[in-house]
C-alpha cells in the first residue's frame, strides 16, 4: 500500500523534473503584431525552429486561444491568429494622426 508520504514524495520528484527540463531555442527581436478587421495576427521569431505553443495570457486551455501544431510547420517564425470577442479579445478603433514640428 501506498502511504501518503511516498505520494507525496512522488509529486515533488515529478514537479521537480519537469522544472528542469531546459528548451533550447531563444525569442530573437520583437514580435510582429498586424491588426486586421476581425482578428490581429501576431509572428515570433525564434533562432531554432518552434514547436512549443502559443496560447493568449491565462486561456491555455481554451481550444480557440492556443495553437500548437508548429512541428509539423518546422518553422522559425510561427504566427498565432486571435479572433475579436474570444480568449477576452476586445477591438478598439482609434484614429492615428502624425504630429509635425
Amino acid at each position: 500500500m501506498i502511504t501518503l508520504c511516498h505520494r507525496l514524495a512522488f509529486i515533488i520528484i515529478v514537479i521537480s523534473s519537469i522544472q528542469a527540463i531546459s528548451i533550447d531555442n531563444d525569442i530573437v527581436g520583437e514580435p510582429d503584431i498586424e491588426c486586421l478587421d476581425e482578428e490581429i495576427r501576431v509572428w515570433v521569431k525564434t533562432r531554432k525552429p518552434f514547436a512549443g505553443r502559443i496560447y493568449a495570457k491565462g486561456r491555455a486551455d481554451i481550444e480557440e486561444c492556443y495553437k500548437d501544431d508548429f512541428a509539423k510547420e518546422r518553422t522559425k517564425k510561427p504566427h498565432f491568429d486571435l479572433r475579436f470577442g474570444v480568449c477576452g479579445m476586445r477591438s478598439l478603433r482609434s484614429v492615428g494622426f502624425c504630429l509635425k514640428s
